[in-house]
């Protein structure tokens, strides 16, 4: 009986945890809602989402890149579409905080520099920096591609995304 438990414990406890952090549902809209929101590359299937924060530095999870060689990165820009459509720039350098933990997800950022500096357009433009915090529970656009519904967990991992830009408003804690 406590083997059973003990094996109940790992089996349901990565679920739980999983479950609170994703986000599902939202709305399709215009790359022009946040042209700094831009898809990461990965031999050549969509791997993550990032945001644009100069002409030529892209900030994203450390997790993403985590494996992969510079030459395997690409960054798509501009479009409504993570899949498709906008342009795609390469990826130079890669910056993983130096206290990055694959283990625990700790300081889990990355920096990629693209090959050549952007020009801002209306769909593509680096994000506006802010000195302001949130106060707590107040409420935030989180923008990325993903499923509009809760999927099993095995389709999401096998790319099967919802395909489109698609701004949710959560609350920040």
């Amino acid at each position: 009986m406590f083997h059973s438990l003990v094996l109940l414990q790992f089996v349901a406890l990565p679920w739980l945890v999983i479950g609170e952090h994703r986000i599902i549902g939202g709305n399709t809209e215009s790359i022009k809602v946040a042209p700094w929101y831009g898809s990461l590359i990965a031999n050549s299937k969509l791997k993550c989402g990032g945001v644009l924060v100069k002409n030529n530095y892209f900030l994203t999870a450390a997790k993403c890149v985590d494996g992969f060689d510079v030459s395997d990165l690409q960054i798509r820009l501009g479009t409504s579409s993570c899949e498709s459509g906008g342009s795609k720039v390469g990826v130079c350098k890669v910056r993983v905080h130096p206290q990055y933990s694959s283990w625990r997800f700790d300081n889990n950022l990355a920096l990629l520099r693209t090959c050549e500096p952007l020009v801002a357009t209306d769909e593509i433009k680096p994000i506006e920096s802010s000195d302001k915090i949130p106060e707590d529970n107040s409420q935030a656009n989180v923008t990325g591609c993903g499923a509009r519904r809760a999927v099993c967990s095995i389709l999401t991992k096998a790319g099967r995304f919802g395909g489109f830009f698609e701004p949710v408003n959560r609350y920040v804690s």
